[in-house]
């Protein structure tokens, strides 16, 4: 088996979701949303995600770098982060 270490294996049509530099997945999440005419939500916090998927791509602390993180939740679900 081959290493995985500093890639992403959690991806969405594929746009890499985690650990990825944020403004990079936000704006390949936006213009696949746009593109395929999917509608764009946003959380609380201001994270894209994509309508009827359940999905918002956020950031996280990784030491002292930022890189992108994926939120999964139950529909009817708020993100309060």
């Amino acid at each position: 088996m081959g290493s995985t270490a500093g890639t992403s294996i959690i991806e969405f049509e594929g746009i890499p979701l985690i650990g990825a530099p944020v403004m990079t997945v936000d704006a390949a999440l936006i213009r696949h949303i746009e593109e395929h005419d999917l509608g764009l939500i946003l959380s609380c916090g201001g994270n894209p995600g994509v309508d009827d998927r359940s999905m918002y791509v956020r950031a996280d602390r990784a030491g002292d770098t930022v890189v992108s993180a994926a939120r999964f939740f139950q529909e009817g679900w708020e993100d309060h982060d």
